[in-house]
């Protein structure tokens, strides 16, 4: 019935249709308020992420969350740097560091023999396994921080330098230079590691080390 709801009303203002509540008795309100979220995030997404946009039942997290992840060029961009090293590398193995909602694990997991993705945020993590699993995804989903213990395997890295914040929930961003000293680690240790920049700032620097180990090859 849900489903049916947001299709139905995909088109709708949805600053009007929350004044019509009361014509939908049959929803609860924590059912009406999850339809508006869908259909908000749809229409606000359309453009930036139009396959998303096509698939029926595919979910939305808040506006924020919206608002901070990669659009699609960027992540097909991203994903055709994971196909460059996929074609010098017999089995690539991604994992997301910070997968938020999962728009560049969707892309770059594409061209990756194995793709791990981390979120702390178990609620954007369940949306993000929903999705992958809708569009027939074999990704491995975590709903925890990533930590150097997830390291079991070797593969290509990708992690957020964040967005600044004030939510004691999820923390303040990461200091570039400690991100810098991370992803140095990690390398060391034979894991190629981006950093991406938040809300799509440098797409170059985001892929910059990808870009460098086809360099050295």
């Amino acid at each position: 019935m849900l489903q049916q709801f947001i299709i139905d009303h995909q088109n709708d203002d949805v600053a009007q249709l929350a004044l019509q509540r009361n014509r939908y008795p049959m929803l609860s309100d924590s059912d009406f308020r999850f339809c508006l979220q869908q259909i908000d995030g749809r229409q606000r997404t359309r453009d930036k992420l139009p396959t998303f946009a096509r698939i029926d039942g595919w979910l939305y997290p808040p506006r924020l969350n919206l608002e901070q992840c990669s659009s699609e060029r960027t992540a097909r961009f991203k994903a055709s740097l994971v196909k460059a090293v996929s074609n010098q590398q017999s089995a690539v193995r991604l994992i997301d560091g910070t997968g938020g909602f999962g728009v560049d694990t969707f892309f770059m997991s594409e061209f990756a023999a194995e793709t791990h993705y981390f979120e702390q945020n178990t609620d954007l993590a369940a949306i993000a396994d929903h999705n992958f699993r809708l569009a027939g995804k074999s990704i491995h989903c975590h709903a925890e921080p990533f930590s150097l213990s997830s390291l079991s395997v070797s593969g290509l890295l990708s992690l957020s330098d964040g967005v600044p914040t004030t939510n004691r929930q999820w923390g303040a961003s990461s200091d570039e230079q400690r991100m810098i000293a991370f992803r140095d680690y990690l390398s060391s240790h034979g894991v190629t590691c981006t950093i991406r920049k938040s809300r799509g700032e440098d797409i170059l620097a985001a892929c910059g080390m990808l870009v460098n180990s086809l360099n050295k090859q």
